[in-house]
């Protein structure tokens, strides 16, 4: 089965607007705005926003806007993906 791909549009809407979502992720709305007008989700927000969500959105599901396919990601751990922090 083929799924429609979400768009950051999207993100926002889930969310309800471009402020409650960068609240959630603790970032600034200027952020979001940056992501809007470059269509680029930094992969670390990705992986946030499917933990956020508890799964509703996927991470493979919003892994086209990091600029990243399902093959690079390979066998590298999330921490790997993101950029792990103490």
């Amino acid at each position: 089965m083929n799924t429609i791909p979400i768009s950051i549009q999207d993100l926002i809407v889930h969310f309800g607007n471009q402020s409650e979502l960068a609240r959630r992720l603790s970032i600034s709305p200027q952020a979001i705005q940056r992501w809007v007008s470059t269509n680029h989700l930094p992969i670390r927000r990705a992986i946030e926003i499917e933990r956020i969500t508890e799964g509703r959105i996927r991470l493979k599901d919003i892994l086209h806007l990091t600029g990243l396919e399902p093959k690079e990601t390979g066998k590298k751990s999330l921490d790997d993906l993101c950029g792990a922090r103490a």
